[in-house]
């Protein structure tokens, strides 16, 4: 019986110490897998405050594009009043020329004419003028100033050799 006991003891020392290396090979494992959770709990912190930044700069950006847009409301809205105040300018200067200017020219003309005068050039004409005589002294500034800058390279002294600058 002794025996038997011996032998009872060894398989259970033997069934212990199996047990004892798959314990620690499942702490090992277990380590291992903490070591992994702490990493991708690293790295999610990591990535956490890149998403807070990216949220932050897109508030900023959106901030700036909900600006540019008001900017640009106001503009539209400058345009059109603008726009506005072009066409009733325009309406008031037709309404000038055809119950005013042009009426009071016709009855001058005819009073001219009555009394062996000539007739009053019409505004068109006298802006007819106006623009002819500016782009003739336009014309003749340039044509003049053509002939100061062809006139300056004439009298630059042309480049030669050492001895004809001496001589």
């Amino acid at each position: 019986m002794e025996e038997d006991e011996f032998i009872d003891k060894i398989e259970e020392l033997h069934s212990l110490r199996e047990k004892t290396n798959k314990l620690n090979q499942l702490k090992s494992q277990s380590n291992e897998l903490g070591y992994e959770i702490d990493q991708h709990d690293q790295l999610n912190q990591q990535i956490l405050q890149h998403q807070k930044q990216l949220e932050l700069e897109k508030m900023v950006l959106l901030q700036k594009l909900n600006e540019v847009q008001m900017d640009l409301d106001k503009i539209s809205v400058q345009k059109l009043e603008c726009e506005s105040g072009r066409i009733e300018l325009s309406e008031k200067l037709n309404s000038l020329h055809k119950n005013e200017l042009e009426p009071l020219q016709t009855d001058i003309n005819s009073l001219r004419l009555k009394y062996g005068l000539s007739k009053l050039k019409s505004l068109q004409e006298e802006k007819e003028d106006a623009m002819k005589k500016y782009l003739e002294n336009r014309r003749s500034r340039g044509e003049r100033s053509t002939e100061v800058t062809n006139a300056e390279h004439a009298q630059k002294p042309k480049r030669g050799s050492k001895k004809q600058r001496r001589s």
